[in-house]
């Protein structure tokens, strides 16, 4: 088994919660598996057997000075054998959502439509959030969302978008 990791370090986001460029755009893109992804080029190619994205403001993923962002590639001996067309590929696709607009509109680098529908996501999963020990819940907001959002999004803040 063969893994490429790529990792860029962003600018912190974390007064950018309200409009979520990482969760709303990047990770879902990257992470995105259907036609016209990173993931199914490479995989009808040969190249790779998955494609895992994360970006993010705790643990090993940020903190106040960076937000780190990730792309872990697990090749197949064939991907390997192809891996600087691989990464050609992958800075491809990553030029692509910068500049997939073609310039035409600079103030709306993130298409509506991909920004509503991640919206909806985070909704969802919000809504549907998974029972966790009250404890474990409350120190995770103690320790992060208390001092990353404003008071009236403590508890939504890790799924909330409101501005695009």
């Amino acid at each position: 088994m063969y893994a490429c990791h790529l990792t860029w370090a962003l600018p912190p986001l974390h007064n950018a919660y309200r409009c979520n460029p990482t969760a709303l755009y990047i990770d879902h893109l990257l992470g995105h598996e259907g036609k016209g992804s990173l993931f199914l080029f490479l995989k009808n190619k040969g190249w790779a057997t998955s494609l895992v994205a994360a970006t993010g403001d705790s643990g090993p993923y940020g903190n106040s000075a960076c937000w780190l962002m990730e792309i872990g590639i697990y090749l197949t001996p064939l991907g390997f054998e192809n891996r600087w067309k691989m990464l050609a590929a992958v800075f491809r696709y990553l030029g692509l959502l910068a500049y997939g607009n073609g310039g035409r509109n600079e103030s709306e680098p993130i298409k509506r439509w991909i920004w509503e529908e991640s919206k909806q996501v985070m909704e969802t999963s919000f809504r549907f959030l998974e029972r966790v020990d009250p404890v474990d819940y409350v120190e995770g907001i103690a320790g992060g969302g208390m001092l990353q959002y404003a008071p009236q999004h403590i508890l939504c803040g890790d799924d909330f978008a409101d501005r695009y």
